[in-house]
């Protein structure tokens, strides 16, 4: 069986397809913190448009350093951990509903059960792992045409609680509502929460240290939350909580990852960061909403000369063409991207 590898990427946003972020599979901080790796050099070679060759040979084969597990400032190598934490992920069944269009018996719609990972070896003297990943597991780490969500996994790798990595996933799934209602029961299934406890207890053990960690780090998206009574008429009884999602200044954004990567943002950075600020609300119809989705190109003053360049052919792009741009600020949203994703 030839199988493929990969290198480790060098960004921190990866893509996560709606279906990841909501699974209902139980799973812990180390292995969020493993399958977030894998989701990192995996989603390399689809940006480089090498998807559909990925998994023709069956498996695709990863290595990655445990290092690289460990979070921030990490006062011990706790390996076992790992080792744990890849054993676990090996027996993680997942459904992965397929098709076939092929003829008799072999024809029709099916469903696959297999592990988050098919096998995983574990190297003593030189601190990697290498982890093989079945074909069919593509529409959980790859499929994203029914909806995904950028997640920036540096702001919440270092996070202890399993709790609060999903709830940033979530709110980075919308984070173009305002607010989204998360029902008890939706708590109990998704985040497998026993039913046994109740709205005062989420509060206490979930929201409020998920609320309080994305506070301290200051991460680009946070959230406030309030007590969901329903409309059904059930008086004061609360069934959910109300998601409140908010976004951070494009000037805090870029300073927290400068921060981050141990520099600052020199004077002379903070000030062309300033200006393209205004520059893209100004001609380009930003508004706070739409700074989040560029935050990575930001968060780099080397590619500010090259924004601010671009942004400049676009000003005279619009005032050639005699119909305007449908919708100008997704379209500017995608050019300073692929600036960014060209650097990598």
């Amino acid at each position: 069986m030839t199988k493929k590898q990969i290198n480790p990427s060098k960004t921190a946003i990866i893509r996560q397809p709606y279906e990841a972020i909501m699974s209902k599979v139980d799973t812990s901080v180390h292995q969020m913190r493993i399958l977030f790796r894998i989701f990192e050099q995996v989603q390399q070679f689809q940006r480089k448009g090498l998807q559909v060759d990925l998994f023709k040979d069956g498996y695709i084969t990863i290595e990655i350093e445990t290092n690289s597990l460990l979070p921030e400032n990490s006062s011990g190598h706790n390996y076992t951990t790992i080792k744990t934490a890849l054993k676990d992920l090996v027996g993680k069944v997942v459904e992965v509903p397929g098709k076939s269009d092929g003829t008799g018996n072999k024809r029709g719609e099916y469903i696959t059960y297999t592990g988050l990972i098919a096998s995983a070896d574990y190297f003593s003297n030189n601190r990697r792992i290498r982890i093989d990943i079945k074909k069919e597991l593509f529409p959980y780490y790859l499929e994203l045409s029914k909806g995904y969500a950028k997640v920036n996994i540096n702001e919440i790798f270092d996070a202890g609680s399993v709790y609060t990595i999903k709830l940033y996933q979530y709110i980075s799934q919308w984070r173009d509502q305002k607010y989204k209602v998360i029902k008890l029961e939706e708590f109990y299934a998704w985040l497998n929460v026993s039913t046994t406890k109740k709205a005062a207890q989420i509060k206490r053990d979930i929201l409020e240290p998920a609320k309080d960690y994305l506070n301290e780090k200051k991460t680009t998206l946070y959230f406030t939350y309030e007590d969901y009574y329903g409309t059904e008429g059930r008086g004061n009884k609360i069934v959910g909580f109300k998601i409140y999602i908010h976004h951070r200044t494009p000037l805090m954004i870029a300073e927290q990852a400068a921060n981050f990567h141990d520099s600052q943002l020199s004077a002379r950075d903070k000030v062309m960061l300033g200006s393209l600020n205004s520059l893209l609300r100004t001609h380009f119809g930003f508004e706070d909403k739409h700074f989040p989705e560029v935050s990575s190109a930001l968060a780099h003053p080397t590619l500010y000369p090259m924004i601010q360049e671009k942004l400049i052919e676009l000003s005279g792009i619009i005032k050639s063409k005699s119909q305007p741009i449908g919708d100008l600020p997704a379209y500017t949203i995608k050019c300073i991207q692929s600036i960014y994703e060209e650097s990598l």
